[in-house]
């Protein structure tokens, strides 16, 4: 009698945990992309642009105050914790395969959870709206640029974890180098968009090119992980 060798219950445990996580992650990236625009849609309607002006502001938090501001903030902290179980699992898939020593993927890990925690700490919008009917119109303005500021530093986090994450994949060999370069470049950009803070159109494009990295991303972990592990090259110990 033949002994199948290749059926799932002969692989070893690292055979099966690591596809597994493949999976896991793509699929929680996925849905932290669309609980994170489903939630921004709703929280941005009828926001003032970045540089806002006082009565811009002020009419934003007073229309703002409602309960469909504070359930929207909900999901939007929710989808936070989705996307930090993401960056988790790419941190470690990446770590696994990038050479010793695995500096770029520690990077990305710890941008991603830069970007979470800059997204939780910033809640100035809800706090303005949940007093919406009353703030003083000074005070509204500070609250939005309070917000502009955070979301700032949230986009420079974000764009420090694409970059780590696509230098660490083109040392890896992890994903095709197209994408890698992706995440490099739109990461980058992103990172240098943070002095032009306040004009839409310059961070706007690495903004948008550094969510279909992760989107393009989750889509292959998906596909990949029913198969293969990725490989690890880094060097054994003799």
């Amino acid at each position: 009698m033949t002994t199948d060798l290749s059926a799932p219950d002969r692989l070893s445990a690292p055979d099966r945990t690591w596809p597994r996580l493949e999976r896991v992650t793509g699929a929680v990236g996925l849905a932290a992309i669309v609980l994170i625009f489903g939630s921004v849609i709703v929280i941005g309607d009828g926001e003032p642009p970045t540089v806002a002006t006082v009565a811009q502001a002020a009419r934003y938090l007073r229309e703002a105050d409602g309960a469909w501001l504070q359930a929207a903030s909900a999901l939007f902290a929710v989808s936070l914790l989705v996307f930090l179980w993401f960056a988790v699992g790419l941190s470690q898939i990446l770590r696994r395969a990038e050479p010793e020593p695995p500096w770029c993927s520690t990077v990305a890990l710890m941008s991603g959870v830069l970007f979470v925690a800059f997204g939780l700490v910033n809640t100035s919008v809800e706090a303005g709206a949940h007093r919406g009917g009353v703030i003083d119109p000074p005070l509204a303005a500070y609250a939005w640029d309070v917000t502009a500021f955070g979301f700032a530093n949230a986009r420079l986090a974000l764009g420090g974890f694409a970059l780590a994450s696509g230098l660490a994949s083109l040392a890896a060999g992890v994903f095709p180098r197209w994408l890698g370069w992706l995440g490099v470049v739109s990461g980058a950009l992103l990172v240098l968009a943070r002095f032009a803070w306040s004009s839409d159109v310059l961070w706007n494009p690495p903004y948008l090119a550094t969510w279909l990295w992760m989107l393009i991303t989750c889509v292959l972990l998906l596909r990949r992980g029913g198969g293969q592990p990725v490989p690890v090259t880094r060097p054994t110990a003799p």
